[in-house]
Parts: C-alpha cells; structure tokens; sequence
C-alpha cells in the first residue's frame, strides 16, 4: 500500500505492473456505444461504461452530455445492472463509517462538502463531484463504488437528471 486506503494498481497487457497514479486516460474522441439493452430507449437515461469510464447523458437515442468518470477500484468495484436515481442530495458528508457490513471496518475517509450527489443504489453508489481528485486522472477506477465526476459535470448531471432518471451500469 503506497497511498493509504488506495492498493489500486494496473495491470498492463504485457502482464507489468504499473501503481495506478502513474496512469493517465486519454481524450475521448466520442461517446463509446451504449449497453444493446437500451435500445430503443426514450426519455432521459445515463449510460454508465464501467470499461470506459465515461458517463453519458442521453435523451432517447441522442448523446447530451460525455463525461469522464472514476468508479470503484479493485475491491470496491461499481455495481452493475440497471438502476434509477433513487436520491438526491446537493451538499452533504460522505463517511465510510455509514458503508454497510465490513465495507466500514475496510475504508477510512470523512470528506465534507460534496456536492450534486445523485444515490443510484441502496447500498450508496452515486454520481457526484469528486474535486479532491486530480483532474487529469479522472478515467481510472479509484473510487469506494461511486462514479466521481469533476465539478462541471457533476453539476451538468444535477440540472439534467431527476429521481428516477434510469442509469444503466455495465462493462
């Protein structure tokens, strides 16, 4: 463990070994394809590429927004399936003493002032702004479960979704 609480490294195709924050992700050049299950969708949905680390908003079938995104690192990888936004709050403490089960005993943080969090599942993945996180290293896993975002799309996401706006989270 180089940085506590983050064991994350990256294993690359020839099998090496890289620590995690030597990594940078490189431009997207447009919104990689959507899940094949929302096909066809109408109305408001995010698309959650956990492979990509990309959010994307979309409106039926039209990209509205692409942004990156960092979820959950080894470990604490973000769940997948399709899910709504089940909560919404605009500034709040986020402290793993309130994680479920053992995931309490395993992490150790209490960051204040987090805003636009959006929860998308009953055990507190969410969207939300994740400004303690370098900019340039958004795009590499590295959360407790949650998709962080930098502040403009946190924010962007706040304005565009509401409760029940569907996310689907795949690979």
């Amino acid at each position: 463990e180089v940085v506590r609480d983050n064991i994350t490294w990256a294993k690359l195709a020839d099998g090496a070994f890289l620590y995690s924050t030597t990594l940078v992700p490189v431009a997207l050049p447009a919104a990689p394809p959507p899940l094949a299950a929302a096909a066809g969708r109408t109305g408001k949905w995010i698309d959650l590429n956990l492979t990509q680390q990309v959010v994307v908003a979309y409106e039926g079938q039209t990209v509205v927004r692409t942004a990156r995104t960092s979820t959950g690192r080894p470990g604490w990888e973000t769940s997948t399936g399709v899910f709504s936004i089940q909560r919404r709050i605009e500034n709040e403490t986020m402290e793993s003493s309130t994680l479920l089960g053992l995931d309490a005993q395993r992490a150790d943080y209490k960051v204040e002032n987090v805003r636009w969090t959006q929860y998308f599942t009953a055990d507190g993945m969410a969207l939300h702004e994740n400004y303690w996180k370098p900019r340039d290293t958004f795009g590499i896993p590295s959360s407790h479960g949650c998709a962080g975002l930098v502040a403009e799309d946190a924010k962007f996401f706040w304005d565009w979704a509401t409760v029940g706006t569907p996310v689907y989270a795949h690979t």
